[in-house]
């Protein structure tokens, strides 16, 4: 009898293990659509001016998150990377955010990025893109500076990091700083990145992250595809790829994946600035003054 409960409650175990995705390795941490729909509106509103952001006027974004306090505007001498720091106590979560560039100058930074790689440091043989990683290095010190007075100052905090565009290639480079300096991340989304280092650094960001990464792309969007794999850059892992009207996604385990965004032969600007459903265009004109 007691031989066959062992058994029992052995199969029990297995059967649970694989049920449970893995995809890192680490935590089996589940997609949450709810949670990327937050991130996607708290990435609208780093892109409204810096005194509304400053002023914490975001028109919706504001009204959803009300109680937002400890803001730090990031900001950097080119107004090209931008962002913010923040603590919203409800949920006890620090606020990490990046903004990509202005919506209406996106086809022209599509148009304008090169193909430089340049050594990433403390990491034998990884290499990421020069202008990206340059652009992180002009924050890079007040990002940390501020997280780590909101680290201190909010011990049970989550950790939370996104970005859009450029914003997104920012955020993963902030992550590995803010992994090694603070301790695990505990959500970490991204909508429309670019590609940002070759495969090596690829591999490095995925194993040096405990919890999941969702990279989020959205159908024809021309920025997952951009700087090309054939030029040598790789995408880190875990993709979230949304169908045209953002009512469906595919979850692609690899970096690279022909069943998600790598799907797409045609691509369309439009669907850069559209993510969980809500276009950033008309929102981001509204906020300007």
């Amino acid at each position: 009898m007691l031989k066959g409960s062992i058994v029992a409650i052995f199969f029990l175990i297995c059967l649970v293990s694989s049920s449970t995705p893995s995809f890192l390795g680490v935590s089996s941490d589940p997609f949450n659509q709810t949670l990327a729909t937050k991130f996607w509106y708290l990435c609208m509103g780093s892109y409204c001016a810096p005194s509304r952001v400053a002023a914490w006027d975001l028109g919706f974004v504001s009204d959803l998150y009300p109680y937002v306090t400890d803001l730090t505007l990031i900001i950097n001498s080119t107004g090209n990377a931008c962002g913010f720091t923040a603590y919203n106590p409800p949920e006890d979560e620090v606020l990490i955010i990046f903004r990509g560039t202005e919506p209406l100058s996106i086809k022209n930074w599509i148009d304008d990025i090169d193909t430089l790689f340049t050594d990433y440091p403390g990491c034998p043989g990884c290499k990421v893109h020069e202008g990206f990683y340059h652009t992180y290095l002009q924050v890079k010190d007040e990002i940390l500076a501020s997280a780590k007075i909101l680290f201190a100052k909010y011990p049970t905090s989550k950790k939370l990091v996104t970005g859009h565009s450029l914003g997104g290639a920012l955020a993963i480079h902030a992550s590995v700083d803010i992994i090694q300096q603070f301790g695990k991340i505990d959500h970490f989304y991204t909508f429309g990145s670019p590609r940002v280092g070759n495969q090596q650094f690829a591999n490095f960001v995925n194993e040096i992250n405990e919890n999941y990464m969702s990279r989020i792309t959205h159908y024809k969007d021309p920025v997952p595809h951009l700087p090309l794999e054939a030029w040598g850059f790789y995408h880190i892992d875990r993709e979230i790829f949304f169908n045209q009207d953002n009512t469906d996604f595919t979850i692609c385990k690899q970096g690279e994946d022909d069943s998600c965004s790598n799907s797409m032969l045609d691509i369309f600007v439009g669907d850069h600035l559209n993510y969980m459903g809500k276009d950033i265009v008309l929102y981001f004109l509204g906020c300007q003054l």
